[in-house]
């Protein structure tokens, strides 16, 4: 049985920029908000020096973030997890953003060669990679699949607006495969070596990260001399596709939520579609579950705001359950949409642009160019005025089709969009490449 998706008011870019194989069983869910910790320290490992954005200067830092966890059991663990920084020197907008970094790229790559993500120099193809060559510890491809998308996705934006930034590695997969020093022995962590203790000490990573950017001059949080943030009012969470997929389990078991008030005032999901994170205690220690099978509700916010950015093939591709992602109020004129969410769909683009990765250095072959990274420019601009200014974006934006809902179906939970006389996607946010000469030639 196919469901037909209503007409959604069709949102131009004009508008929405103003300014330009385990188990499904949760074994870990009574830890999840338990998970909690105390100030953090954070130390630069290496400084870049400062660059000028508009009318701010930034200080860009490699640094590692350590904390004290304390745990639901009693027990507390220690951490120390590589992040990059970028601050306004003098002060910024006073919002900062936690980027939750991908690293499904060599979670990929680890699976394919047995678990040995060292095997691979950089640059050469990605299922081609020799398998007797453990010996290479570089680790410098694996390096280079910790992904900060929220940074490229938005180009120099965020920078020129004022935000400070943080790229956050969160997965102790990762960490555990690589190591908690760099093996050439630099001071630099690219985001790749440190250590977590417990799979699920990353909650209060990401709490903490939040802290640690509302007051990093908290006492036992002080940074190292070369480093000096400004404090920030209001901090906003993003994640890409895997670790997007967090976000959903972060509202929903009470992560986001501190004494002092929201630790995220808003989040960026962006890729994830219906999916939300199943957290289990063998390697990787999570995986991709349809968010129906976790009971949890993809559209639910709590007291934060917000947007969620899909390409069209998040909702076509039925991996990523996308139509299941949706707000029901967005479609059914008996169940209340939620104040606090918005869905923008944008049609005619697919989850990896060769822009931000290019796949075809994967296997993959003709990969579209076209840049979603307009449309989370915007997300970035609206919940900004939505969560300082209380100014609310432009509404949802669903891309028309119907939704296969019927779970014997071979493409459960896809989306079959419908296309014009041209063969254009309708409805969802429209980028320029997809508008068309009129009747009356304009």
């Amino acid at each position: 049985m196919n469901t037909a998706i209503r007409a959604i008011p069709v949102i131009t870019l004009g508008l929405l920029f103003v300014l330009g194989g385990c188990s499904i069983e949760d074994d870990t869910d009574d830890d999840l908000d338990e998970a909690l910790a105390t100030a953090p320290t954070v130390e630069v490992n290496f400084s870049f020096g400062q660059k000028t954005f508009g009318e701010y200067d930034y200080e860009f830092v490699d640094a590692t973030m350590r904390g004290t966890i304390e745990r639901e059991d009693g027990s507390t663990g220690e951490y120390a997890v590589p992040i990059k920084l970028a601050y306004p020197v003098g002060g910024g907008n006073d919002v900062a953003v936690v980027d939750l970094i991908s690293t499904a790229l060599w979670v990929e790559t680890a699976q394919a060669l047995a678990g040995n993500p060292h095997t691979c120099a950089r640059g050469e193809n990605f299922f081609d990679c020799p398998d007797d060559v453990e010996g290479d510890s570089s680790g410098r491809r694996a390096e280079a699949h910790q992904v900060p998308v929220g940074r490229l996705s938005t180009g120099g934006y965020l920078l020129r607006e004022g935000y400070t930034y943080l790229a956050l590695q969160w997965d102790k997969a990762a960490l555990e495969t690589l190591g908690p020093e760099p093996p050439d022995g630099s001071s630099r962590r690219r985001l790749s070596y440190g250590t977590i203790e417990e799979a699920d000490d990353r909650l209060g990573i990401i709490q903490d990260a939040s802290r640690w950017l509302r007051d990093p001059s908290d006492p036992g949080g002080d940074v190292a001399p070369q480093a000096d943030p400004p404090a920030n009012e209001y901090v906003v969470g993003f994640g890409f596709s895997q670790p997007g997929t967090m976000i959903p389990n972060l509202i929903h078991d009470g992560i986001n939520e501190s004494e002092d008030g929201l630790l995220y005032d808003g989040f960026i999901p962006s890729g994830v579609g219906g999916n939300c994170r199943n957290f289990i205690e063998e390697f990787p220690y999570h995986e991709t579950l349809p968010c129906f099978l976790l009971d949890i509700d993809p559209w639910a916010t709590g007291d934060a705001k917000v947007i969620k950015v899909e390409t069209q093939t998040d909702l076509e591709f039925n991996f990523f359950f996308g139509p299941f992602g949706r707000d029901p109020g967005e479609e059914d004129p008996d169940v209340e949409p939620n104040p606090n969410f918005r869905m923008w769909e944008v049609a005619g683009t697919s989850h990896l642009p060769s822009g931000i990765i290019d796949v075809s250095a994967f296997g993959g072959e003709n990969p579209l160019r076209t840049d979603f990274g307009p449309v989370v420019r915007a997300a970035f601009y609206h919940l900004t005025n939505w969560i300082k200014d209380d100014v609310d974006p432009p509404p949802s934006a669903l891309i028309e089709g119907e939704v296969e809902d019927d779970p014997e179906a071979e493409n459960f939970g896809a989306l079959y969009t419908e296309v014009d006389d041209d063969g254009n996607t309708l409805g969802g946010v429209r980028l320029p490449h997809l508008l068309r000469e009129l009747d009356d030639g304009t």
